[in-house]
């Protein structure tokens, strides 16, 4: 015959709340309360796991936007006030200090629109939390109310409807309402003016002079003016020394 899944205490349960005989039935409904009794565990082990990443959602942010404070008195750091803040033995024509510059001003825009762009993580965080409560909830009601076939069922409905309705809530909500590009402007601004300044306030006569420079040492080297050679690199050098080769790749931004 059938091989008999219930408990006698599941039987006598049945029989004299719900009025349910049949051994079969019994049966069915038997396996359908473990196999929900084991989905409320693994919806509580979730439920758990995504509660854990609401709080690093937070620290993330927190540290992001302490990335994104490159201000002094509410203005952008200047690179001499950067310089004196850092504690460093440099002065204003250290290359090694520009470029130091150069790259806090360029980790402060990321962290400026990554801290804006955080705040839906944090959002993400807590709807999918929402979502499996609401559906560790239902399944849990689902559970008690196992020997309610038709009561059952829906809980059961309830709790998958809110387990996948977390993903499309958070598509529904547009990242570009989060970040405001203008707090760019004012570093974008500032570091245009701190580098006119690092290297001179004509930046345009002094890259047209690099290049005549640069010619007329090929053109001395040529006729094997040596001396000539050696002033005109002198003064292509002169030029560059504020500026190390590594920076080319930080100030591609502007």
């Amino acid at each position: 015959g059938d091989q008999t899944l219930f408990s006698s205490a599941e039987k006598e349960f049945l029989a004299s709340r719900r009025r349910v005989f049949n051994d079969a039935v019994v049966n069915f409904l038997s396996v359908r309360r473990s196999m929900m009794f084991v989905s409320v565990i693994f919806c509580m082990l979730a439920l758990a796991v995504q509660m854990a990443v609401v709080p690093k959602a937070f620290e993330s942010r927190r540290l992001w936007i302490e990335k994104s404070k490159i201000e002094v008195d509410g203005k952008v750091v200047r690179f001499h006030d950067f310089v004196t803040l850092s504690g460093q033995n440099w002065t204003d024509t250290n290359p090694e200090a520009w470029f130091q510059y150069t790259s806090h001003l360029y980790t402060g825009m990321f962290a400026k629109i990554i801290s804006q762009t955080a705040l839906m993580n944090i959002l993400e965080a807590c709807v999918d939390v929402a979502c499996q409560l609401a559906s560790c909830a239902y399944l849990w009601w689902a559970l008690r109310k196992w020997s309610h076939f038709n009561q059952s069922h829906r809980g059961v409905l309830r709790g998958w409807a809110f387990s996948l309705l977390a993903p499309f809530l958070a598509t529904l909500i547009p990242t570009r309402l989060f970040v405001e590009w203008s707090v760019l402007d004012p570093v974008v601004h500032t570091f245009a003016s701190e580098l006119s300044t690092h290297l001179g306030s004509h930046t345009d006569e002094i890259a047209l002079s690099v290049n005549q420079a640069c010619q007329q040492l090929l053109d001395s080297q040529k006729q094997g003016h040596v001396e000539s050679a050696e002033n005109m690199a002198r003064k292509a050098c002169g030029a560059l020394t504020k500026t190390p080769n590594r920076h080319l790749k930080c100030c591609s931004f502007i």
